[in-house]
Formats: C-alpha cells, sequence, structure tokens
C-alpha cells in the first residue's frame, strides 16, 4: 500500500476507534479509565504501522494519533460535560486536531475578518524571513556549534514555533474556527513559566484542564507542574521514539529542565529594566536548553540539524 494511502487508511481507521469510545461518557469512572485506557495504548501502538519512509508521513500519524489518545482523557475528565452534548460534537471534535478543549473553544468570541488577515500577514512575513534564515544557516561555513545553532533556531522560531503557528491561527479564523491564539510572541517572554504561557497555547490549554487541575495543581501547583512536564516529556519521547528508533532521553530531559525551571518563576513578575534582563536571560535558557530538544531532531535523518555545525553531539 501507498505510504499516504496507509497513512489516511490509518488515520480514518484510528479515528473511527476513537468514537467507539462515545458511551463510556455515562460509564463508571473505573469502567472508563480501563476502557479508555487500552484504547489509548492501542492509538499509541498503531502509530508504528506507517512505514518509517517517507518521514513526513511517519510524523504525521506519530502527532495524529496521540492527539486522539489525547481527546480519550478529555473524554474521561469532562465525562459530565460531554453528557450534554450530541454524538456529532463528538465527532466533529476528533475530526479537528486543533481543537483539544471543546468546551473551552466554544467560549471563545468570534474575531472580526479584518484582524485574522492582519494575523496571516504578520505570520506570513514570519515565516518567508524564516525559511531565507534557515537556507542561508544550510550553505554558509558557519564552524561556531553555537551560533549555528542560534541562528537555525531563530529560522525555526519564525517558520514553526511563531510564525507557523500565527498562520495557522489566522487561516482556522478564517474559516470559521474561533481558536485561541496559538501563540503570542513567545520570543519577550521575561521567564521560563512565562514562555510557556505564551507558547503553543491550544496544549498548554489542554494540560491546564485536563491534566493539572485533575491532579490537584490548583491546591498544588508544584505537584500539578511536574505532572504536566512529566507528561510533556513522555509524549515527546514518545514521538522522538517511533521517528529515531530508539531512546534518547533528550526529549525526556528538556521537559524536565523546562519544569523545573517553571517551578522556579511562576510567581516571578519582572518589570522595567527587570523585565528586559529576564527576558534576555530566558532567551539564552532557551538557546541552551534547547540543544536537548534538536538532539532528536538530528537523529531523525540525515542530514541532520547540525550537520555543519561543531560536532557536540557527535
Amino acid at each position: 500500500m501507498p505510504p499516504l494511502v496507509n497513512a489516511l487508511v490509518l488515520w480514518i481507521a484510528a479515528t473511527g476507534l476513537t468514537a467507539t469510545a462515545w458511551p463510556t461518557r455515562t460509564w463508571s469512572a473505573r469502567a472508563r479509565i480501563v476502557t479508555l485506557g487500552t484504547l489509548a495504548v492501542v492509538l499509541f501502538v498503531s502509530a508504528g504501522l506507517q512505514p518509517i519512509r517517507p518521514i513526513g508521513y511517519r510524523i504525521a500519524i506519530v502527532v495524529a494519533l496521540p492527539i486522539l489518545a489525547m481527546k480519550l482523557l478529555d473524554l474521561h475528565v469532562a465525562a459530565a460535560w460531554w453528557r450534554t452534548r450530541s454524538f456529532r460534537s463528538w465527532l466533529w471534535y476528533l475530526f479537528v486536531p486543533f481543537v483539544l478543549v471543546l468546551r473551552r473553544y466554544e467560549e471563545e468570541p468570534p474575531r472580526p475578518r479584518s484582524a485574522a488577515l492582519r494575523l496571516l500577514a504578520r505570520g506570513a512575513l514570519e515565516v518567508t524571513a524564516g525559511v531565507f534564515l534557515l537556507r542561508w544557516a544550510n550553505s554558509a561555513e558557519i564552524e561556531s556549534f553555537w551560533l549555528l545553532h542560534t541562528i537555525k533556531l531563530m529560522g525555526a522560531y519564525l517558520v514553526a514555533f511563531d510564525g507557523g503557528m500565527v498562520c495557522l491561527t489566522a487561516l482556522l479564523r478564517l474559516s470559521g474556527l474561533n481558536v485561541l491564539d496559538f501563540s503570542r510572541h513567545p520570543i519577550v517572554a521575561r521567564t521560563p513559566a512565562d514562555f510557556w504561557r505564551r507558547y503553543n497555547r491550544p496544549t498548554t490549554q489542554y494540560l491546564h484542564n485536563d491534566v493539572y487541575k485533575p491532579v490537584g495543581g490548583l491546591r498544588h501547583p508544584y505537584r500539578g507542574i511536574a505532572v504536566v512536564f512529566l507528561v510533556s516529556g513522555v509524549l515527546h519521547e514518545y514521538v522522538a521514539y517511533m521517528l529515531i528508533g530508539h531512546a534518547t532521553g533528550y526529549q525526556f530531559a528538556f521537559f524536565s529542565l523546562h519544569g523545573l525551571a517553571v517551578m522556579a518563576t511562576r510567581k516571578v513578575r519582572l518589570k522595567g529594566a527587570k523585565a528586559v534582563l529576564g527576558a534576555v536571560a530566558t532567551f539564552l535558557f532557551l538557546v541552551a536548553s534547547s540543544v536537548l530538544f534538536f538532539a532528536s531532531v538530528d537523529a531523525i535523518d540525515k542530514p541532520g540539524w547540525y550537520y555543519l555545525g561543531g560536532g557536540l553531539l557527535r
């Protein structure tokens, strides 16, 4: 079976399997946990049925199926809310990967079309600049590992971590979906905690509602933060494992480090000159710690992320 067809069949089958979980919203918590947990395991394992090449289809499946598993958790955590909804709402939720917490999505106010167009223009400008920066970095003879890493990190930020998310936000709003901002200038974050409030906000919203609050994070915030970053680390380590073929520990180390940094800065609110110093310190922390994150990216395919760089990870 051609890889694209295989990916489509696998995603449709996985979505159909996830849809069968709908009746569990009326079951006891124990029965629901056992059933949804079993379905989640099947989804995580099934991602391995997608061929490793071409790598793009493998990435799509390895990301899409865990998102379905995440929605199973939402069905459990918000079972009482889901009992007030229709099966049609459940299906819509499953087929729209960009909405992770439907009950919060429905609270989002509509935005003017003109605002979405301005957002799209900004995102497109960022992506264009990022593409040129990455192309230049890949062709320039830069021997310094840290300089190359920083330049590529900024390119990736412009293309994917901010610009791409801004474009996606704008396009979804233009299509009629009143989604929240996927990104709010994370590069100007004043602390690591501030960074994670600004970056990938739909996932942050999901983790807050379906992980942080259920484990008692509102009363015990450090426990909640620890569990959230543990879950993030495990999920990213799973994705890396499925793409590389073996465990590296880089993703788990990255999210563990950031979990500690968020715990240390969760109450910090900087203003004035301290805010500038905090933003610089946060940027340097992100540059240094992101080496762990991109070490996995480097191992996925060759030539890797650092193939022109010094060799710190060789």
